[in-house]
């Protein structure tokens, strides 16, 4: 087994979560305090008009499970999603505690609860209500690592699914405990992989938190492209694209790898793979294919995956295929460049982007501020 990585373990209270609540609700959620009082008065109203009309029955919280004390609970954020405190609101203004479910968590050695089901729900029931003690269905087991296990078999299907970022995670804690499962193998694979090229894996809502981004300039946003690419590649492909985008459109918003050229770049690599031509790849075939790019449709790598999304939809009238799309486009922008001659890059087979069934160029008014080409390559041009 390769070496451990490391994992930044960001085990929070129930202070500290709580304080994160109203934290994000203040900056990012319009009228926050307001809509958080209101939900408390209206879960006020709605108990003490259930309790006039129903006499006999109690509008509180009865479960036949341990209460565990607040101070007992942790949150394992290697683990769990991120708190939503917008979700949070949704559920507390619509709040009936008969239909609460208990928290799940695991019982570890040193005394206190890791919570891996129901965290929204356990913050409500602080907040809204005043608990000192929540509701809690535990386990105790040797795995040191099964909050993740738990919270993967329970967010990894149905309606329910966490983003592949939050799974991701769950599998480098495992990973970092020992675990040796092939999906957690694979993705520290990746993971390594983009740690080398200095290149953060996490979505966009993580990358605009001072707080909580990741140390590195640069990042990308698709979790899913990241492990799709690595599955169409090799370790060194993946660091030859990454580095290649950093350097001719390293300048996106944020720091964004743009995440087109990069399944693009993966399924041209692949087809190379597949058709056993790899060692007629030369050494520097991502910066041609990109240097032509930037030549020919300038330096925003956004804005021309935009414009391209249109441009297929102008000759091909189908759905977007983003890996045969974007490998189609770099291809063709690459044989209308001056350094053509320098790469015989693999067909994709019976696709355009450019040109139109009569094999011409065919440059749609979306997609025409991205296309500059010299006067010897537009003899066939056609714009419509």
């Amino acid at each position: 087994m390769s070496k451990i990585i490391s994992t930044k373990h960001k085990i929070k209270s129930c202070d500290d979560v709580i304080a994160d609540f109203y934290n994000e609700g203040d900056k990012n959620i319009k009228g926050f305090r307001n809509r958080l009082e209101d939900a408390k008065k209206e879960y006020s109203k709605r108990r003490k008009d259930y309790e006039k009309n129903n006499p006999s029955h109690k509008y509180e919280l009865a479960y036949g499970f341990e209460y565990i004390p607040i101070e007992k609970i942790r949150f394992n954020y290697d683990v769990q999603r991120d708190l939503n405190a917008n979700h949070c609101l949704r559920i507390m203004e619509n709040f009936d505690p008969r239909v609460v479910r208990p928290g799940c968590a695991v019982k570890k050695d040193d005394g206190f609860f890791y919570v891996y089901d129901s965290q929204h729900t356990i913050i409500v029931l602080i907040v809204l209500l005043g608990v000192h003690h929540v509701p809690m269905t535990w386990v105790e087991t040797d795995e040191p690592y099964f909050d993740a296990i738990a919270f993967d078999k329970l967010n990894n299907s149905g309606i329910m699914r966490a983003d592949m970022f939050a799974l991701h995670n769950t599998y480098l804690y495992r990973y970092s405990h020992g675990d040796i499962d092939k999906t957690v193998i694979l993705a520290a694979e990746v993971q390594k992989v983009f740690d080398e090229c200095e290149v953060n894996l996490e979505p966009k809502r993580v990358r605009k938190s001072p707080g909580k981004r990741g140390e590195y300039p640069h990042y990308s946003s698709h979790c899913d492209y990241s492990y799709k690419g690595y599955d169409l590649t090799s370790p060194q492909a993946i660091k030859q694209i990454l580095n290649g985008i950093k350097k001719y459109y390293g300048n996106e918003e944020d720091g964004a790898i743009n995440q087109g050229l990069f399944i693009g770049l993966c399924k041209i690599y692949n087809i190379g793979k597949e058709a056993n031509s790899l060692d007629f790849f030369p050494e520097n075939w991502v910066d041609l294919i990109l240097q032509s790019m930037k030549e020919i449709c300038g330096s925003s790598a956004d804005a021309i995956h935009s414009a391209a999304k249109k441009q297929w939809q102008h000759t091909r009238g189908t759905s977007w295929d983003a890996p045969v799309a974007m490998a189609t486009l770099l291809r063709e922008l690459f044989l209308l460049s001056d350094l053509r001659m320098k790469f015989n890059v693999p067909a994709i087979e019976k696709s355009y982007v450019l040109y139109n069934r009569e094999r011409k160029l065919d440059i749609c008014k979306s997609f025409m501020p991205y296309f500059k080409i010299s006067n010897e390559n537009t003899r066939n041009l056609q714009i419509v």
